[in-house]
């Protein structure tokens, strides 16, 4: 009977190993989620041969969710959508915007985590498709491997994605450091590949999400007709989320437990109306220095339920002197985080109609949104230029 070689059984092995010791075996899959009672716990039989397959694929996404989690939060400070209510000087520096080279935090809880999602995905794709699909003793599982290649191949595109968006220039194991935009063309071409593979074995939302990675880095690389018509092709109603666990640490939503002090953590991201003097008086939503975040988002988002301003004695941040507001829409360690959805991609398309002055279609796109919001119509052409229209349609988009 046919076996996996030595270096592949050595690389699969690699990838269930790290999936079980970082929790990421005991992580939901991007569709149903895996609850066992020790996650933490792989019997013989499912680190060799067969049996290694499905942790593999659950360790993949789970990798992979850990680097979305941590990507969402420190984006999520760096634009003062949220504010740091702890005390690491590594996490100061995101917040103000005064990054250094040497950035512990950035560097351990975001890019070595994206490079480890990177890494698996590579390696499931590399030894999936090493598989002889014709040995019977895979019969049973031709349906997960086939699930493994099209995940290694859509996390493989967006963790280079987030790299190209991130970081000026980034490296692959041995290989050279690429200045963005390589690492962006890199991505596409990857998540190209992601849509072929998932639309031949008929998993249709991971082609959406490859589509909406896509249409993503055609607008990074200023390929604008490209992103327009990558974008109008995600499905209607198409939503791709991250999913996690309350199992284990590692598998917990961070977003929630470091906003809400639960899941083993402390509090130390919080949301905030800019009348913390420790952040510069800089407003939610809007920064004194750069156009980041959402006009006038602190009150809006009250208002529908998604900021509770007055959380009680119980929740303190570690910074004492930062007032702690919760954000409710990850109010358990299970919540979802979104990765790609049609309303993304709709906002792609108004903003490439923004840039060839098609008001019209940008009008359309987004007031039937912003009606849904229950906020006033826009019309882009009505404001002063090229600039304050990008800075609203980034705004909905955020929203």
């Amino acid at each position: 009977m046919r076996t996996f070689s030595r270096l592949i059984m050595k690389r699969l092995l690699i990838v269930a190993l790290f999936g079980a010791t970082a929790g990421a075996a005991g992580a939901c899959g991007f569709r149903d989620p895996l609850r066992v009672e020790d996650p933490g716990t792989l019997s013989d039989d499912e680190l060799t041969g067969v049996g290694a397959i499905p942790a593999t694929v659950n360790g993949l996404r789970g990798g992979f969710h850990e680097a979305w989690d941590d990507y969402a939060r420190y984006a999520c400070m760096f634009t003062d959508e949220c504010i740091l209510a702890g005390t690491f000087p590594s996490r100061v520096e995101v917040e103000n915007r005064r990054i250094l080279a040497n950035n512990v935090s950035l560097a351990g809880e975001v890019y070595e985590d994206i490079h480890t999602a990177r890494f698996q995905a590579d390696d499931v794709v590399e030894a999936f498709s090493a598989i002889d699909r014709n040995d019977p003793q895979f019969e049973t599982v031709l349906d997960v491997i086939d699930e493994g290649i099209v995940s290694g191949y859509l996390i493989g595109g967006y963790t280079r994605l987030m790299l190209s968006e991130l970081y000026c220039e980034s490296a692959i194991d041995a290989g050279p450091y690429l200045f963005s935009d390589a690492r962006m063309a890199e991505a596409l071409g990857i998540l190209e590949q992601a849509e072929q593979e998932a639309n031949a074995v008929g998993l249709v939302d991971f082609a959406d999400a490859a589509i909406v990675g896509q249409a993503r880095a055609h607008l990074w690389l200023e390929q604008d007709t490209e992103a327009a018509t990558d974008a109008a092709r995600v499905s209607s109603g198409f939503e791709f989320f991250a999913t996690y666990s309350e199992n284990t640490n590692p598998t917990y939503n961070e977003v929630h437990g470091l906003s809400w002090g639960r899941g083993g953590n402390l509090i130390r991201w919080t949301v905030g109306d800019g009348t913390a003097a420790e952040r510069n008086n800089e407003r939610f939503g809007l920064t004194s220095t750069m156009q980041f975040g959402i006009d006038d988002a602190y009150g809006q988002w009250v208002s529908v339920g998604l900021i509770d301003p007055n959380p009680g004695p119980n929740f303190v941040a570690t910074n004492s002197a930062i007032p702690v507001s919760l954000q409710l829409l990850y109010e358990t360690g299970f919540s979802p985080i979104l990765i790609a959805s049609k309303a993304e991609a709709d906002f792609i398309e108004a903003e490439v109609a923004i840039r060839g002055s098609d008001f019209t279609t940008a009008n359309n796109i987004a007031n039937a949104y912003r009606t849904a919001w229950g906020l006033p119509a826009i019309d882009y052409a009505a404001l002063a230029d090229l600039n304050t229209r990008l800075v609203q349609v980034a705004q909905d988009r955020n929203r």
